[in-house]
């Protein structure tokens, strides 16, 4: 039986050539999900000269009669991130060493899907700007649905700065690098998320801040999955369950 070390230096046993591939694919998820909706959102901008995303969040996007691309693309991504968490979870322990680390995936691609559901709104501000259905917040009135939209985007927050964290530990004793990396993309994820949530009450570049975490998020999932998905490629098929084992 052959092993072969694995994303965070533990030792990858494979069920068997259908089992790698399916394991595989589910895993390549991780790196095509946050490509395809980081090129959706900056192209998207790109067509839009007049969109202002210095201050403007990418949901915004989901406004105007082209709005169902971005949506579609939020839903994309969370059932991709949600494949890449089932994918995660057929090695055991999964890659992080903790089982969650596929359960914090699977939560940032159930955030998504809300996202793309439920479509941001304007905040409601200035006379005759509040609705019966407005919700108060110190950025002013917004709606229900925006509300539930923004509940979504806390979760993909929360869920991405741990899995970093988490990753970031478990290769503390096995890769100085990855660790470095894991934990750096993590602690700037949530400042520019900070950023994200601070800025707009004092008309700064919160859109900005938003576009930083999301490149810095999308990065280190790349790099994760594309990592995870290195190790089981050198793995050669054996009999049996998909096992990690720490050496």
């Amino acid at each position: 039986m052959t092993q072969e070390a694995g994303s965070d230096g533990a030792e990858v046993r494979m069920s068997g050539e259908k089992g790698r591939r399916l394991t595989f694919g589910l895993l390549g998820c991780g790196v095509v999900g946050p490509i395809l909706f980081t090129l959706s959102w900056a192209v998207n901008e790109a067509l839009r000269p007049h969109f202002n995303l210095w201050q403007e969040s990418i949901t915004m996007l989901s406004r105007g009669p082209d709005g169902w691309i971005q949506d579609l693309t939020f839903a994309l991504f969370g059932l991709m991130s949600i494949a890449f968490a089932l994918g995660l979870r057929r090695v055991t322990p999964p890659p992080g060493g903790s089982l969650w680390l596929p359960r914090l995936q699977a939560a940032i691609g159930a955030g998504l899907l809300v996202a793309g559901l439920i479509v941001q709104h304007r905040l409601l501000l200035g006379p005759g700007g509040v609705r019966p259905m407005g919700v108060f917040t110190p950025y002013g009135y917004i709606t229900v649905a925006g509300l539930t939209h923004v509940l979504a985007a806390v979760v993909i927050y929360v869920a991405t700065v741990a899995s970093c964290l988490l990753v970031g530990r478990s290769l503390r004793t096995q890769s100085r690098a990855g660790a470095a990396y894991s934990l750096t993309s993590g602690w700037l994820y949530a400042l520019c998320i900070v950023g994200f949530a601070v800025t707009p009450l004092t008309g700064g570049p919160a859109g900005l801040f938003e576009r930083l975490a999301g490149l810095i998020g999308a990065a280190w999932t790349v790099w994760f999955a594309a990592r995870t998905m290195q190790a089981l490629l050198k793995a050669e098929p054996t009999r049996g369950k998909a096992v990690v084992t720490e050496p």
